[in-house]
């Protein structure tokens, strides 16, 4: 796995989480579901850039409504997905070739160091070397948004100061110095993430830190209090979304064995009508359904990959759903 980069986003049934890591030397992302009681995965998603070159260099961040994921490393290469926080699925890739204006290169290709949305996701700040840039993600072309907020000059106390980044409870990006707090340095603020270009209000130096000693690291904060995507298709804490429809936890239904090996049992012999009866991998992805479900089937999982399943039975009164785990 690649360093620097290991990150999470909460599921959309706001008690379980996913934890994602973008390998080393190929364009696999490896995801994780850590629910109360177990881990399941690596799950792969195939996805994203190759990176290949040395990249001990690199951040990757989510927004905070979990609905974008960012990934930048030491080739300059950031990837931008939207993230589906019930499956756990990428989709709609956008590149950025995080290269510095000359003369502020130092290669071919700039390391992306830090990497932050604002508050509202709508931005998007990436550290380099020598610079800070902001970039729109509403934008068609966001490669070609970028404004820079900040560059390197000869009033800063050392020649590389801009590091990881992280978001402040008051919604402010706070920037760590690349060479550490050497007894006497300080934090970088962006105070208005949230406003375009220069009105974002960055202050170099703004928050002094004193007799401290850190080699320059920010922690990779996560939001804890995303929660539930209440009435999201995975949301199984909540019990009922509406007057109309009550959702349960596996409340007459019996799925059995579990773990299972070769075949699941599926019954539920109060139904009042028929119902239709789906099975999800951890990702999310329909492995199986019934149409036309009538109090007991068989479900033939010898071949289906060892893992968490999901469950549903959908009638015109109610939903139930569970989970089980095949091991074959």
């Amino acid at each position: 796995m690649g360093d620097c980069r290991l990150t999470a986003c909460q599921h959309a049934n706001g008690r379980d989480w996913w934890l994602v890591n973008h390998r080393w030397n190929d364009s696999l992302f490896n995801k994780w579901l850590v629910t109360p009681d177990s881990i399941y995965g690596p799950f792969t998603d195939t996805k994203g850039t190759v990176h290949k070159e040395i990249d001990w260099y690199g951040m990757a961040q989510f927004s905070q409504d979990g609905t974008k994921y960012a990934m930048g490393s030491s080739n300059g290469l950031v990837n931008i997905f939207d993230f589906n926080r019930c499956s756990g699925e990428f989709s709609n890739l956008r590149t950025i070739n995080f290269n510095p204006p000359p003369p502020f290169h130092i290669s071919t290709l700039s390391s992306v160091y830090g990497v932050c949305f604002s508050p509202n996701g709508r931005y998007l700040y990436l550290t380099g070397v020598n610079y800070i840039g902001q970039y729109d993600t509403e934008s068609d072309t966001i490669e070609n948004s970028r404004i820079i907020i900040a560059m390197n000059d000869s009033t800063y106390q050392n020649d590389e100061p801009f590091f990881t980044m992280a978001l402040s409870p008051q919604n402010e990006i706070f920037i760590c110095n690349k060479q550490g707090f050497y007894y006497n340095s300080s934090f970088h603020i962006i105070h208005e993430p949230d406003s375009g270009g220069l009105a974002c209000n960055f202050e170099k130096e703004a928050l002094p830190v004193l007799g401290c000693w850190d080699n320059t690291t920010l922690p990779n904060l996560v939001n804890l209090k995303l929660g539930a995507d209440t009435g999201s298709l995975c949301d199984t804490i909540v019990n009922a979304i509406d007057n109309r429809l009550q959702i349960t936890d596996s409340s007459e239904i019996q799925v059995f064995p579990n773990p299972a090996n070769e075949v699941v049992y599926v019954e539920e012999h109060k139904l009042k009508s028929k119902g239709e009866l789906e099975m999800f991998d951890a990702m999310g992805r329909r492995v199986y359904v019934n149409e036309h479900f009538d109090e007991a089937t068989v479900v033939n999982v010898k071949w289906w990959v060892n893992g968490l399943y999901f469950y549903s039975l959908k009638t015109k009164e109610r939903e139930q759903r569970g989970k089980f785990i095949v091991e074959n």
